[in-house]
């Protein structure tokens, strides 16, 4: 992780404090955040870039936003030379 990465962080109600403590620690490496969510859920939330969604059950938010922003996260690793199948710094268990 470095100040070319960027995490995009769905912010969910049943989600908690881990998503904010996931974007502190982004943040602490160097990276940047990009961050999702309803207002009230993102209100209090340090992030580089937010987008605020109106408010629908959580399963409808994440089959609208994946697909896309999976696409940008492939092609933007393609057009910076990276091999998007073998990403560095990646621990193969995430801890919550």
């Amino acid at each position: 992780m470095d100040e070319n990465t960027l995490v995009v962080v769905f912010f969910s109600r049943s989600g908690g404090d881990e998503f904010d403590e996931l974007a502190k620690e982004v943040n602490s490496l160097g990276g940047e955040t990009f961050v999702m969510g309803r207002g009230e859920d993102i209100g209090g939330v340090e992030s580089d870039y937010r987008a605020e969604i109106p408010v629908r059950p959580d399963y409808a938010d994440l089959s609208l936003y994946i697909a896309p922003l999976q696409l940008l996260g492939y092609y933007r690793a393609i057009n910076l030379g990276l091999d998007p199948d073998e990403p560095r710094n990646l621990d193969k268990v995430v801890k919550l």
